[in-house]
């Protein structure tokens, strides 16, 4: 007779490999950097504020819900649309790293002719940003190094956002190591 010592060890040692192997699945579905087409002609970058409000309980017959408001949008200057592709490239403006929570407030859109191509949300809160290149469907997500906080920091005061967003909400971008 199999001990139950044995039974549960077994157990145990199965849930490991597959939460690990889980893990490792999850992770392969965040595309790298360089699968991110940046696509060097857009004929336009806009730029928007949001306020986005979600909870997500799953518990006590609470919907899941997403609630996004768009508050403010502007189109790059051809200048600070260069600025921000070539920041975007720059591998020293990543750190590597994220926080879990998925929220943003900040948004680019690159558009190719009428059609957007390119997607990146940003969290002053977190410093997270989440890239959707829509021309071939990669996907990445980082966090904004103090490099790439200075430069959004900068456009946000350029183009009139720091009315929308308290001091605290920038924590992401000013308490960046």
């Amino acid at each position: 007779m199999i001990s139950t010592f044995k039974v549960w060890k077994n157990i145990s040692v199965l849930f490991v490999v597959l939460f690990l192997f889980s893990s490792s699945q999850g992770y392969s579905q965040i595309d790298s950097l360089s699968r991110v087409s940046f696509i060097e002609n857009f004929n336009r970058v806009d730029f928007s504020i949001w306020e986005v409000h979600s909870k997500a309980t799953g518990m006590g017959g609470f919907e899941n819900y997403e609630l996004e408001f768009k508050k403010e949008l502007k189109e790059l200057t051809v200048f600070d649309a260069e600025r921000i592709l070539s920041t975007l490239k720059d591998s020293l403006s990543y750190r590597n790293s994220r926080a879990l929570i998925f929220e943003y407030n900040l948004k680019f859109e690159g558009y190719y002719g009428n059609e957007k191509v390119l997607e990146i949300r940003i969290s002053t809160l977190t410093g997270n940003i989440y890239f959707d290149d829509i021309s071939t469907g990669a996907y990445y997500q980082n966090s904004c190094s103090t490099l790439f906080a200075e430069l959004l920091i900068e456009l946000i005061e350029n183009y009139g956002f720091m009315r929308f967003i308290e001091d605290e909400d920038l924590i992401g971008l000013i308490e960046v190591e």
